[in-house]
């Protein structure tokens, strides 16, 4: 009887490495999955990090482009006002200007005869625009 106790004993501790070894490398495996998935999203961050620092220079070269043209406006409008520039397709747009310009330097005016008169005590004319 002692025989077969010992051999229940022995069955179970043999099942029991077995169960120890398979839990072990289920262990293995679910931390090799999830160090991949893990490394997976850290080339997603970088890529995503990449593209965030091209669309940041992206932005820089848009800016600088739309600084370009600004300057090439007031050259064009320049030349326009001093009469060296007469282009066909040109001419509206800066005729607009002239216009704008125009109703700007009028409120100037006004705004100084309201100053001479104290409407706006206290106020400088240089505050606006």
């Amino acid at each position: 009887m002692r025989r077969s106790l010992t051999r229940k004993a022995l069955l179970r501790d043999i099942k029991i490495r077995q169960l120890r070894t398979q839990l072990k490398n289920q262990m293995k495996s679910l931390s090799l999955s999830l160090l991949r998935w893990l490394w997976e999203a850290i080339k997603l961050m970088w890529k995503m990090i990449g593209i965030k620092a091209q669309d940041a220079h992206v932005c820089s070269l848009i800016s600088q482009k739309h600084d370009e043209l600004k300057r090439l406006g007031e050259k064009c409008y320049e030349l326009y006002l001093g009469g060296e520039l007469v282009h066909e397709d040109l001419l509206v747009h800066l005729k607009r200007i002239e216009e704008l310009d125009a109703k700007v330097k009028a409120w100037k005016m006004e705004r100084k005869i309201l100053l001479s008169k104290g409407l706006e005590a206290g106020h400088n004319d240089d505050e606006h625009c």
